[in-house]
């Protein structure tokens, strides 16, 4: 097996050195760095509750209920 990696670490490690470019924000408390892990957690929330809303909306529609989409799928 490969060895580990934290998507979200490498992001914020490679993001860190062009988004703040020119800012005057103080690097006191990594607070740059904060800003941008929760930036990476909230919009990969929200893009997982859209893929969620998306997908229960297809098996809803496709069987009529969320219920028998399920058993069908479990058969």
């Amino acid at each position: 097996m490969g060895t580990s990696v934290n998507v979200q670490e490498a992001l914020v490690d490679s993001w860190a050195q062009y988004v703040w470019q020119g800012t005057t924000i103080p690097d006191c408390h990594q607070i740059t760095i904060k800003i941008l892990h929760r930036f990476v957690s909230m919009r990969w929330r929200i893009q997982g509750q859209r893929s969620t809303e998306e997908a229960r909306d297809a098996l809803k529609s496709a069987y009529g209920s969320k219920s028998a989409a399920m058993h069908k799928t479990v058969k």
